[in-house]
């Protein structure tokens, strides 16, 4: 039976995607959050502040599956490390990031 080539050339007719527009930032940003630092950070904070955020504002006690959160964001080093945190659950930190990103989407229009 024939095998079908899985390297396909990019067809003319399509348009070109466009690549990330701060490519070098995003990989900062991973790295940073895939840092032996941050993780144990992140640990002992959730150790601490062992409830979601959002959850408790809404009277749900929620304590697994918690991620740390930059509650205003970062733009450089010193702000991820020493920004304000708060611990969430991985629903609330994920719609929390499709809302910025919407934000973010809204602003450039």
């Amino acid at each position: 039976m024939p095998t079908i080539n899985k390297t396909s050339k990019p067809a003319p007719w399509k348009p070109k995607r466009e690549p990330f527009e701060n490519q070098e930032g995003r990989a900062w940003r991973e790295a940073l959050y895939n840092s032996w630092r941050w993780r144990k950070m992140a640990k002992a904070e959730i150790l601490n502040e062992p409830q979601c955020a959002e959850c408790a504002r809404h009277g749900i006690v929620t304590t697994e599956n918690l991620q740390r959160d930059h509650v205003n964001g970062f733009n450089d080093e010193h702000g991820f490390w020493f920004g304000e945190r708060q611990t969430l659950c991985r629903w609330h930190n994920t719609q929390k990031a499709g809302k910025e990103g919407n934000k973010a989407k809204n602003a450039k229009k």
